[in-house]
């Protein structure tokens, strides 16, 4: 493999990984607050990257939206509540 592929693979690798942050970013806010009230300030802080960063992978919420929808579901690292569910098994959060 030449430097330039390994170059290019390592930005595709981080592109990916910052998409997947912002979609993270975006479920677990949502679960807070109406999708309305989010703010892409809101998005970067919780991804860890800033406003203007965001621009550079979705032009604005609504495309991380339909990014988000669009994704196949990963693993749930839900974590079970107190409570449960009238069955008795535990609720996921």
């Amino acid at each position: 493999m030449t430097d330039a592929t390994e170059v290019r693979d390592g930005r595709r690798t981080r592109r990916e990984s910052v998409r997947a942050s912002l979609c993270d970013a975006l479920l677990e806010l949502v679960e807070q607050m109406p999708f309305k009230d989010i703010l892409v300030d809101d998005l970067a802080r919780a991804a860890g990257i800033k406003r203007s960063a965001f621009y550079l992978y979705f032009s604005d919420k609504e495309d991380l939206l339909v990014a988000t929808a669009a994704e196949p579901p990963r693993p749930s690292t839900a974590r079970p509540i107190a409570g449960g569910t009238a069955r008795g098994r535990p609720r996921s959060v």
